[in-house]
């Protein structure tokens, strides 16, 4: 009974800490300043949680787990991910001593929180923006003072942020498009928004535009359209 409890427990445990962690990061600071004083490059750190940060989900969303720069990173740097539990959490003695460590280097308790350093803990750089670029910017910042060696991929991932960035406004209109179009789509959904006038909601055609394809008109019918749902 004991054997199965134990193994549900290590069940319950390593698909979560596998979660948190980015693919091909260090999560040891030890282990990671002995590769990055090997390797002869800078050390990015990253303490987040992912799993309880709003923060940390962005920035791991939009930069760590995004396999161009995820892979460029790890081409010019040691890439180091210490996951930080929220204040309630039990803290496992291993990422405490890994936190207090870093504590000149990167004070205070909030997440996200990252630096670029040397084997010796030595600050390097810091990412100006939490972006593609930002980051990478001062990667060959930090790269450069080590080694010598600038980002030669920085114009090529700029190139590659700015068309994310214009496919994710891409899908943000295409979505505008279909919620503008919900109350007119069906008889059930044209009756349930029939009450524009009566909610307080002003009625699209009052302020002037001249059809549903208007963004203001949008910008209208759509708090109205969920205000009657």
């Amino acid at each position: 009974m004991k054997v199965f409890f134990l193994l549900l427990t290590l069940l319950l445990i390593v698909p979560a800490q596998a979660f948190h962690t980015p693919a091909g990061w260090e999560t040891d600071l030890a282990a990671a300043r002995k590769k990055a004083a090997r390797s002869n490059k800078p050390l990015l750190i990253l303490i987040s949680g992912p799993d309880w940060s709003d923060s940390s989900k962005k920035l791991h969303q939009k930069v760590v787990n995004d396999y161009f720069f995820n892979m460029t990173a790890r081409k010019y740097a040691v890439c180091l991910f210490i996951h930080q539990p929220p204040k309630s959490s039990v803290i496992s003695n291993s990422v405490l001593k890994n936190i207090d460590a870093l504590k000149k280097v990167l004070p205070g308790n909030g997440v996200p929180r990252y630096a670029i350093v040397d084997a010796n803990l030595n600050l390097l750089a810091k990412p100006r923006t939490r972006s593609l670029t930002g980051f990478m910017g001062a990667i060959s910042t930090a790269s450069k003072k080590i080694n010598g060696t600038a980002v030669k991929e920085f114009s090529e991932l700029a190139a590659y942020e700015r068309k994310k960035e214009y496919n994710r406004k891409q899908r943000e209109k295409k979505r505008e498009l279909i919620q503008s179009k919900s109350c007119s789509s069906t008889p059930e959904t044209r009756s349930r928004c029939s009450s524009y006038r009566s909610t307080g909601c002003a009625s699209y055609r009052s302020t002037g535009c001249s059809g549903s394809r208007s963004t203001s008109c949008r910008i209208i019918r759509t708090p109205c359209s969920q205000k009657n749902r």
